[in-house]
């Protein structure tokens, strides 16, 4: 029966502080491993792994071996991360993976994008924001932010997602930061458990799921997108930086890769210079079943938002 896996790294100094929230918080016991991982735990009422790797997260590309080689099957990964940033700003974040271009200096494979689903990266998004409300005080510094696809891993057969406290070492060992992040991995566990184990039904009450495309790499546009009350969704999203690279392939793959269908393609129409549309609008062309909508189309309440 498939599973949902929550990973983290030994080389994470976010991901361990992390993880010593979730043992704290929720009990979890040893689980016998013969596999390449250093440590599997396992939750009996979630029904979910807590699995540690000595390598990357970025490059945990082994992650599907690990697995089989202890005897699961994995629903989804996801991820107890850190954050970097030069600016080092302190803040709680989520995304999904992939390279749009031939650049894969941190890890994954160029034009590769992972398995994604719009519903767990919005239950990951909107569970920080819920976090910085229900304990402001303690989170005053944060700001929580959705980030556009990037970095590795890429070939994983299960969908996955990033969720991270940033983003530099005494922010990474932040107390409450760290638990926040938990109990937003523990709240994505009870809510997938309550599916019945069906990603699914997890994403029954959407209006749908789109893929982004322009703005930053701090996707402020789609963020108003899943913190409003359309009940729209983003799995993959492209900032504009990378659009020039953009193919008919990778935007394929990105669709193939939304577990749930993909339902429009949405623009940050102010996001994109006009170099950019020229490229893009003809490549999505190729996708006639695919609505194009803009963010501001899906601002809106649901009912209008699935038209």
């Amino acid at each position: 029966m498939k599973r949902p896996v929550v990973v983290s790294s030994l080389e994470d100094i976010a991901g361990q502080n992390i993880k010593s929230k979730l043992v704290a918080i929720a009990p979890w016991v040893s689980q016998k491993n013969e596999s390449g991982a250093k440590e599997i735990l396992y939750n009996e009422r979630l029904e979910a792994h807590l699995v540690t790797i000595e390598e990357g997260l970025v490059h945990s590309d082994r992650l599907d071996e690990y697995c089989k080689q202890a005897h699961i099957e994995p629903l989804a990964y996801i991820y107890a991360s850190r954050h970097r940033s030069e600016t080092a700003r302190p803040a709680l974040l989520a995304h999904v993976t992939g390279n749009w271009g031939d650049q894969a200096d941190l890890g994954g494979e160029p034009r590769r994008v992972c398995k994604a689903s719009g519903a767990l990266l919005r239950l990951a998004f909107r569970g920080l924001l819920e976090q910085k409300a229900r304990n402001a005080e303690a989170l005053e510094k944060f700001v929580v932010d959705l980030e556009v696809t990037h970095h590795g891993p890429t070939n994983l057969q299960a969908p996955l997602v990033f969720v991270e406290l940033g983003s530099d070492e005494p922010n990474w060992r932040d107390v409450a930061g760290a638990e926040a992040v938990a109990r937003v991995i523990l709240d994505i566990l009870e809510s997938i458990k309550e599916s019945g184990f069906d990603l699914g039904k997890l994403a029954g009450d959407l209006a749908g799921v789109g893929i982004g495309f322009g703005g930053l790499h701090y996707a402020q546009s789609f963020e108003r997108v899943m913190a409003g009350d359309s009940r729209a969704a983003l799995a993959h999203v492209v900032p504009k930086h990378a659009i020039a690279a953009l193919t008919r392939d990778t935007i394929e793959l990105a669709v193939e890769n939304t577990i749930e269908g993909v339902s429009w393609f949405v623009l940050d129409w102010k996001g994109l210079n006009a170099d950019q549309k020229d490229v893009l609008m003809p490549l999505l062309a190729k996708f006639p079943e695919i609505p194009v909508k803009r963010t501001k189309d899906l601002e809106r309440d649901g009912s209008k938002a699935s038209t």
